[in-house]
């Protein structure tokens, strides 16, 4: 399965210029889903930069991307109705060791920072909400699991601080960890990298496994110059 967890649409010359330059013309795919489009990603998050250019544009431009996007913690201002599709639920047929060919439910979930609400107010206020993506992951996942998800992935535009944070805070990624029911997740957002020796000192971090108070989780840098990647192994048991 592969992923993204977005700030895709602003940040180079090529989102600036499609943007604001050039107008995305209606019907036409943005270069960049023509790119992801290509490679078969199987879900998507929205990140804060996604914003920068209002919401029309936003949502412009994902609806060329030939598969879903998730955002959790955004909700219509006036009604508190999800912005975004919260989540989706993925099926799949995998082959296990023996061979046999396995039906699997992967639910993904994505989170974005709060804090568009400040960085991109004059885009966004009065017309949607950020809400706290701790308490998101606690009323959602689940319900993911309710509707069948075998495996709870999040994927949160979110980093990892060494202290607890409070509510609403930016990077929140060890607390998310602790949500029951979450599997595994994608970080991003703080330009670091995870498992990494930053890390190797804050609480719940396993470096040789990859884990964040147990749960596999990986943070694959800036600017597309890593590839995150997690094995793992399932049982049926």
């Amino acid at each position: 399965l592969l992923f993204d967890n977005g700030d895709l649409l602003q940040g180079n010359p090529l989102g600036d210029y499609i943007a604001r330059v050039r107008p995305l013309p209606r019907g036409e795919v943005h270069p960049a889903y023509k790119v992801l489009n290509q490679l078969g990603v199987d879900a998507a998050n929205i990140g804060n930069h996604e914003f920068n250019y209002g919401l029309p544009f936003l949502r412009q431009a994902i609806s060329g991307a030939q598969f879903p996007y998730v955002s959790a913690n955004v909700v219509e201002a006036a009604s508190g109705k999800p912005a975004f599709t919260p989540y989706v639920i993925l099926e799949r047929r995998l082959r296990d060791e023996s061979g046999a060919e396995r039906a699997l439910k992967i639910g993904v979930i994505g989170f974005v920072p709060p804090q568009i609400m400040l960085w991109d107010r004059q885009n966004l206020e009065g017309k949607v909400r950020a809400l706290d993506i701790v308490e998101s992951a606690q009323r959602l996942v689940p319900e993911m699991r309710a509707r069948g998800a075998d495996l709870v992935v999040a994927i949160a535009h979110s980093g990892i601080e060494k202290h607890e944070q409070p509510r609403m805070a930016e990077n929140v990624a060890a607390q998310l960890a602790q949500v029951p029911g979450v599997d595994v997740l994608l970080l991003g957002h703080a330009h670091a990298e995870f498992p990494g020796p930053a890390f190797a000192s804050f609480p719940g971090v396993d470096l040789a496994r990859g884990t964040l108070y147990g749960v596999p989780a990986v943070m694959p840098g800036r600017w597309g110059d890593h590839l995150g990647v997690i094995d793992l192994r399932l049982s049926n048991a």
